[in-house]
């Protein structure tokens, strides 16, 4: 799946407070990983890298709280 479908896709799901909390992580790597995708002028074959590097930081600062 694309990036661009994946922020779309976590972007319309709406997240309540009984929803889990994997759904709420989901998104907030789906919009870190567009501003990643932003900041690099959404250059093709990056999307990937912008995912996986917005998922690192997301659960390594869900670790630290």
């Amino acid at each position: 799946m694309s990036l661009v479908k994946k922020i779309k896709t976590a972007i319309n799901h709406s997240v309540d407070q009984s929803a889990p909390s994997s759904a709420n992580m989901n998104e907030r790597i789906a919009v870190s990983a567009f501003y990643k995708a932003e900041a690099r002028g959404f250059a093709p074959g990056g999307d990937m890298g912008d995912w996986l590097d917005a998922e690192a930081e997301i659960n390594s600062s869900a670790m630290e709280d």
